[in-house]
């Protein structure tokens, strides 16, 4: 997230002894699945240094500095657990030294910001600087957590910990972030309202001893294949609520979504090119499921809904597909909506299968 920050408390031990303490803040500027820009600033220091890394397929190719490596994305969390450590070796940087060897392995640490279960790279390092670099990354969200070089045979040892990481809070009340949320919310719930309100009329009218009118009796059609597309159309509205990815250690919404309206940059959006395609893509699935109920319940189209049922899976099927080709993993709101997205094809089979006597 753009201003998000990592504080870190460094300590530098002189070889002759004595020592220096303080306080860093890595701020973001920018982020996404391909580069890191952020900026360093200390309390023992007035100027502000900029770095930046790069990544191609969820590996770091090139960083500023080896030593402000601050970010693994999970694929490349997932290598290195498995000793696939080379990476490392083509990773690009303006370091003065040659990484000869490096190890990985998993360690429990705690620092100030809390516990974490890690990933140890230990690097040995030569040229103009000489020595053993270790990095400390969280397993979950792949930040630095620990940070210690050890040079050689003399010199400066540096370390540092994590203390917190905090995000920016601002209220965003764009009229595109209002207008689709409530357009894709119309159709369900004044179908709920009603629903509802027919339900009560009925139930006055039974109380009144009232025969029922036939339109009311058919006003549901009590049928498999609704009850499955309704399913599916829940699923598909549900997921433009939910995160569809992580990075960071954040849970990445739609930038048009309901949550990321009402509390703005406290939850995690990227309004890159794949990530509003998606978001469109999904709003558009799920207006289409609900269109589709709507046809089902009042006008009793058969093939309409089919055809509309069809559309809002390729829909979702589509959003999902977007967002992992453009190196998203997916997570709860696009496995959803291809959950969704799956049942409204179900829902279509079912209706195929069985006409009810009575229906279009």
């Amino acid at each position: 997230m753009d201003g998000a920050a990592l504080q870190y408390e460094y300590a530098r031990v002189g070889s002759t002894g004595g020592g220096q303490t303080g306080n860093l803040t890595f701020t973001i500027v920018s982020l996404n699945q391909t580069a890191v820009a952020f900026q360093i600033n200390g309390t023992s220091r007035a100027e502000v240094d900029s770095y930046q890394i790069r990544y191609r397929d969820g590996l770091p190719v090139y960083a500023d500095r080896l030593e402000a490596l601050i970010y693994l994305p999970p694929e490349c969390v997932a290598e290195s657990l498995q000793g696939k450590l080379n990476w490392i070796a083509s990773l690009q940087s303006t370091t003065l030294a040659t990484v000869t060897n490096e190890t990985g392995q998993t360690q429990s640490f705690i620092a100030p910001a809390g516990s974490f279960q890690t990933l140890n790279l230990t690097l040995s390092l030569v040229g103009w600087e000489y020595g053993t670099l270790t990095l400390l990354y969280s397993v979950d969200s792949g930040i630095l957590v620990y940070e210690q070089w050890v040079p050689s045979p003399y010199g400066d040892i540096i370390t540092q910990e994590l203390t917190a990481v905090t995000y920016p809070f601002a209220v965003r009340l764009a009229l595109p972030d209002f207008l689709v949320p409530t357009a894709t919310l119309i159709l369900p719930v004044g179908t709920a309202i009603n629903e509802a309100l027919g339900t009560l009329r009925r139930r006055g009218k039974r109380k009144q001893g009232a025969p029922a009118e036939n339109g009311e009796l058919q006003s549901i059609p009590r049928k498999t294949s609704l009850y499955v597309g309704l399913s599916g159309a829940l699923l598909i509205l549900a997921s433009v609520s939910l995160p569809w990815s992580q990075l960071m250690g954040l849970q990445v919404y739609l930038p048009l979504s309901l949550p990321i309206f009402v509390a703005g940059s406290t939850l995690f959006s990227l309004p890159t090119t794949a990530s509003v395609t998606a978001t469109l893509l999904a709003h558009s699935a799920a207006i289409a499921a609900w269109v589709g109920v709507a046809v089902e319940v009042y006008a009793r189209r058969k093939l309409a809904t089919q055809l509309i049922a069809t559309s809002s899976a390729l829909l979702a099927f589509a959003s999902a597909a977007i967002l992992a080709q453009a190196g998203w993993s997916l997570f709860w709101g696009s496995l959803a909506a291809m959950t969704g997205g799956a049942i409204m094809l179900a829902s279509v089979a079912v209706r195929r299968k069985k006409k009810p006597a009575g229906f279009a």
